[in-house]
C-alpha cells in the first residue's frame, strides 16, 4: 500500500508541474494588451483633439455671430432720427456739415480704411492695418423735452434732462415733427445746451420751438478692430471688435469723445467694409464701393457690406493651413479662422 501511495503522490507532483503558460504565450498576451491600450489611448487623444477643435470652432462662430448681429442692428438704425419731418423741412446747421452733406441721408454713414488719419485717430492708434473703420449716425435712444418754450430762435435749450450725456461738439436734433434743426452743441452746462456760431452756420434756429418739441443727441459711433493689449498663451496679441463714441473738433474733424471704447467681442482680427451706392435713386444698389471711392456720394449710400474675420484663441489644427480672406491669401496658421460676410440695407433711407 505504501508503494502504491508513493506512486500516486509522484503522479500528482508530475501533473502539477505541467500548469502555467509558456514565455511565447506571455509575450503574445502582452503584445495584445499593449495594442489594446494603444488603441484606447488613441481614441482618448482623438476625442480630446476633436473636443478642442469643436470648442474653438464654436467660439469662433460665436464671436463672428455676435459681432455681425450688433453691427447689423446699428447699421439698420443708421439714418433714423425720430419723428423728423420731410427732408425739405430739416435744417442742418452744423458747420462743417457731417460728411460734407446737408441731407439726412448724407449724415447716416461714413467709412475709412486704415492707415487713414481719421481712422487711426478713432481707433486710438490700435487699429489693424488695412482694416475698415466706419461711423454711423442715428437718433439717440432717450429724446427729452424742453423745460420751457424758447424765448427766441437764438435762446439756449433748457432740457428736462440730459440722459444721453450731450457734450460740446455732439450733433443734436430738435424737432416738433413739423420742422427740425440739426446743430452742434457749442457749450453744455448740465441740461442747458447752447447752439452758437463757430460750430454752426448760425446761432439762430429755424423757429422758436415750444415745450412740445423733442431734443435728442444724434449717436455718432465708430466701429473698428483693434489690439486689446492682451496676449494669447503663445504671446501673440489679442484683437477685438470695438465701438467708440465720436464727436468733432472745432474744424469739424471726427475725434473720439473722451469716453473709453466698448470692447464688443474678442478674437475678431480684421474687418473689411464696402458701401452700396444708389446713384440714380431707383432704390437699387448700383455698385459697392470702397470708402475712398465714395467721394461726395455718401448721401447715396443705401447698403453696407462687411466681412469680419474671426480666429481661435489657440492652435486647433495639426498642420498650419492658409486662409483666403477678402481675396487675400493669409499666412498659414494652426489657428481656426472663419469669415462672416453680412449685407445690411439701411432701411431708414429706403422709404
Amino acid at each position: 500500500m505504501s508503494i502504491q501511495s508513493g506512486k500516486v503522490c509522484r503522479g500528482l507532483r508530475s501533473t502539477a508541474k505541467q500548469g502555467g503558460v509558456t514565455l511565447v504565450e506571455l509575450m503574445i498576451a502582452m503584445a495584445i494588451s499593449l495594442f489594446m491600450i494603444g488603441a484606447v489611448l488613441y481614441v482618448v487623444f482623438e476625442t480630446q483633439v476633436s473636443y478642442r477643435t469643436n470648442d474653438h470652432m464654436g467660439r469662433v462662430q460665436e464671436s463672428g455671430r455676435i459681432g455681425a448681429e450688433i453691427i447689423t442692428h446699428d447699421v439698420r438704425m443708421a439714418g433714423f432720427f425720430g419723428c423728423l419731418p420731410p427732408e425739405s423741412q430739416v435744417v442742418i446747421k452744423a458747420f462743417p456739415p457731417p460728411n460734407g452733406q446737408r441731407t439726412l441721408a448724407g449724415l447716416a454713414m461714413r467709412g475709412f480704411v486704415l492707415p487713414d488719419a481719421t481712422a487711426s485717430l478713432l481707433a486710438g492708434g490700435q487699429g489693424v492695418a488695412a482694416s475698415s473703420v466706419f461711423v454711423f449716425r442715428s437718433g439717440g435712444p432717450n429724446p427729452v423735452g424742453l423745460a420751457a418754450d424758447l424765448g427766441s430762435a437764438g435762446a439756449p435749450l433748457v432740457l428736462t434732462g440730459n440722459p444721453d450725456g450731450i457734450q460740446p461738439g455732439d450733433l443734436v436734433a430738435i424737432t416738433d415733427c413739423e420742422a427740425a434743426d440739426i446743430f452742434r452743441a457749442s457749450a453744455v452746462a448740465g441740461t442747458v445746451i447752447q447752439h452758437g456760431g463757430g460750430v454752426n452756420t448760425t446761432a439762430l434756429l429755424s423757429k422758436q420751438y415750444g415745450m412740445g418739441a423733442r431734443v435728442m443727441r444724434i449717436r455718432e459711433e465708430a466701429y473698428y478692430v483693434g489690439n486689446t493689449g492682451r496676449v494669447q498663451t503663445d504671446g501673440s496679441p489679442v484683437f477685438s471688435l470695438y465701438r467708440v463714441r465720436v464727436t468733432t473738433n472745432g474744424a469739424g474733424d471726427l475725434i473720439t469723445a473722451g469716453i473709453p471704447a466698448d470692447e464688443i467681442v474678442e478674437n475678431i482680427t480684421d474687418m473689411r467694409a464696402v458701401f452700396g451706392v444708389d446713384s440714380d435713386a431707383d432704390r437699387q444698389i448700383d455698385a459697392y464701393l470702397q470708402a475712398a471711392a465714395i467721394g461726395t456720394q455718401w448721401g447715396q449710400v443705401r447698403a453696407f457690406r462687411t466681412d469680419l474675420l474671426a480666429e481661435s484663441e489657440d492652435s486647433a489644427s495639426r498642420e498650419p493651413k492658409p486662409f483666403t480672406y477678402d481675396g487675400e491669401v493669409l499666412p498659414a496658421s494652426k489657428r481656426l479662422r472663419q469669415s462672416f460676410e453680412l449685407v445690411t440695407a439701411m432701411r431708414n433711407l429706403l422709404n
